[in-house]
C-alpha cells in the first residue's frame, strides 16, 4: 500500500511573520499548485508504468516555465478564493497561553 503526504516544515520567526502573509497572498497555494501540475501531469498518468513516468517526467520539465507559473498561479487563485469564501483563510491566530506557560516556553515568543 502507497501513502503520499507532504509535510512543511517552519521556524518559528517564519511561522510568526512569513506564514500568515504567505497563506493569505497565495504563496503558499502557489507552491502547492507546483506539485498538483506535476501530479496530475506526471504520477496520475504513468501509475505504475516506470518508463510512461520517466517519459511524462521529461516531457513535464520541457514545459515552458510560464506555462507551469501559470497552472500554479491560477491554482492559487482558485483555491484562495475559495476558502476564502468558506471562511477558513486567513487564519484565526490561536494563543494557548496556559499551555505554553504550562511547557515552561516564553509567552514573549508567541506575541
Amino acid at each position: 500500500m502507497s501513502h503520499n503526504f507532504s509535510q512543511f516544515l517552519y521556524t518559528l520567526a517564519y511561522a510568526k511573520g512569513a506564514v500568515p502573509l504567505r497563506l493569505n497572498d497565495g504563496t503558499l497555494p502557489h507552491e502547492v499548485g507546483h506539485y498538483v501540475d506535476y501530479l496530475e501531469s506526471v504520477i496520475e498518468k504513468a501509475g505504475q508504468d516506470i518508463d510512461e513516468k520517466e517519459r511524462l517526467n521529461n516531457l513535464y520539465w520541457a514545459k515552458p516555465k510560464k506555462d507551469k507559473e501559470a497552472f500554479a498561479h491560477r491554482y492559487a487563485t482558485e483555491f484562495s478564493e475559495c476558502e476564502k469564501k468558506a471562511g477558513h483563510i486567513p487564519f484565526k491566530r490561536i494563543l494557548n497561553e496556559e499551555k505554553i506557560l504550562a511547557e515552561n516556553l516564553n509567552l514573549s515568543w508567541f506575541v
